[in-house]
């Protein structure tokens, strides 16, 4: 028998020179030769012969009749062999390969040891007692009568375990019970650091969202305090005059009207400011709404004011709050001079403001900063016309 398996060992070894095991085409497929053949018999035979020389010594009468559990397990194998030696491989359902030639063999080879073990025929329940004492398990093993019959080395007495991270635990086996504890210091450890680091983060969390709320805060505050000073700086002559003009009560009353014109601007010119920040674009009904307040001003000392709009358009804010500074600054040039004032608000189309007024009116009316190209001034004996926009901005 060593020198049958030897020689089948030698020819398998060397299958490259001879090609009688596998013999190997160009495209990778393969064919049996003689000696896979010689190879299968010589496995098959020497399992059964096993298996037989194992039954014919067997003393036990038990066993010997139970012979036939291994040989149905070395069987299922055979079968598998068979199967893949007569469909050339493995069969194929729904793509999935069903085995491999190396998972038969070793089904032959447990099937028979594990055959034997099941019907006794080789002992393997030995000194498990000595097994269980002397693992790391902290355990018992008691009958249903509430004996214990195994206990683990490492085993504490149950009744005086006051720790909290000890656990006791058991579990209903075949013939009783088992009892083991589980040490879980190391756990509780980790979740008490995890509980701190949580605790920790939440609370960085907190100081982090406080801090973005007090930054967010302080750039609203900032950005407001920037807008406010802008708008102090563009109503700087008109609240300076007003400043100038209430400390004295006779100066006040004396012109009224022309402190409430420049109050109204100051206040109009605030709110267009505050919603250009916000928009680049605004309806020109804010505008109109600045235009009608100063017209009821003016109206009191009986000069006669017309406001025209086009309800709906909207304009770049620059331009309304431009078109707001020129009206403030016609209306200033020819107050006292004219009987009546005309605006019309988008008037056709390009156009933000168009103001006329039988009063005449010059460039040295208008403020430097207004001075743009979509800027107009028409002066003729009966009326002043200024306009804001037209085809240079249409």
């Amino acid at each position: 028998m060593w020198a049958a398996a030897a020689i089948i060992l030698i020819a398998c070894l060397t299958n490259d020179l001879h090609g009688c095991l596998l013999d190997f085409h160009a495209d990778g497929s393969y064919d049996h030769g003689v000696v896979y053949y010689v190879l299968v018999a010589f496995a098959v035979c020497l399992t059964l012969s096993s298996l037989v020389i194992l039954a014919r010594k067997c003393q036990l009468s038990l066993c010997r009749r139970q012979m036939y559990i291994p040989a149905i397990l070395c069987g299922i194998g055979f079968v598998m062999l068979i199967i893949y030696n007569v469909c050339d491989g493995a069969p194929i359902i729904s793509g999935i390969k069903l085995f491999n030639i190396q998972e038969v063999y070793v089904l032959i080879f447990l099937g028979f040891w594990e055959g034997c073990i099941i019907i006794g025929l080789l002992p393997s329940n030995t000194d498990y007692d000595a097994l269980f004492h002397l693992s790391h398990t902290c355990a018992e093993i008691s009958s249903h009568d509430g004996k214990i019959r195994f206990v683990s080395a490492s085993r504490t007495d149950f009744s005086v375990m006051d720790s909290p991270d000890i656990v006791r635990k058991s579990q209903s086996i075949t013939g009783g019970a088992i009892a083991w504890t589980e040490d879980r210091s190391t756990i509780n450890a980790l979740s008490q650091e995890l509980s701190e680091a949580n605790d920790r983060i939440e609370e960085e969390n907190d100081l982090i969202a406080e801090s973005n709320r007090i930054e967010a805060e302080y750039t609203r505050y900032e950005t407001l305090n920037r807008l406010y000073d802008l708008i102090a700086d563009h109503c700087r002559d008109q609240a300076e005059r007003l400043e100038n003009v209430l400390s004295d009560e006779t100066a006040f009353e004396e012109d009224i009207v022309l402190y409430l014109i420049l109050g109204t601007y100051v206040k109009r010119s605030a709110n267009l400011m505050l919603l250009a920040n916000s928009s680049l674009l605004l309806p020109l009904d804010e505008l109109c709404y600045a235009l009608r307040e100063t017209f009821e001003c003016i109206s009191i000392s009986g000069i006669d004011c017309i406001l025209e709009k086009a309800p709906g358009k909207k304009s770049p804010s620059e331009l309304v709050i431009a078109a707001h500074d020129l009206f403030e600054a016609a209306v200033e040039a020819v107050y006292g001079k004219c009987s009546i004032i005309v605006a019309s608000a988008a008037p056709n189309s390009g156009t933000v403001i168009r103001i006329e007024t039988d009063a005449p009116l010059s460039w040295d009316d208008i403020p430097e900063k207004l001075r743009i190209p979509a800027l107009s001034l028409t002066v003729t004996d009966e009326e002043s016309c200024l306009t804001l926009g037209g085809d240079i901005i249409g």
